[in-house]
């Protein structure tokens, strides 16, 4: 998929996942992927929210 817009609304596309959590209001762990650090995420994620329960035991929240 080269670009996703839901409601018509186009999302930037970022291929450093570090660097866009960071750059990001929210981050949301939805699905893990091999390409994003979830060990590192954290550090650059704020605020974060868990649903996989992946990153027990730092500053994410759980859901």
């Amino acid at each position: 998929m080269d670009t996703w817009a839901p409601g018509g609304e186009p999302v930037k596309r970022s291929v450093d996942a570090l660097a866009a959590a960071a750059d990001a209001d929210l981050t949301i762990l939805v699905q893990d992927h091999d390409f994003v650090p979830l060990d590192r995420l954290p550090e650059y994620a704020r605020p974060l929210l868990d649903t996989r329960g992946r990153l027990r035991g730092t500053r994410a929240h759980q859901l």
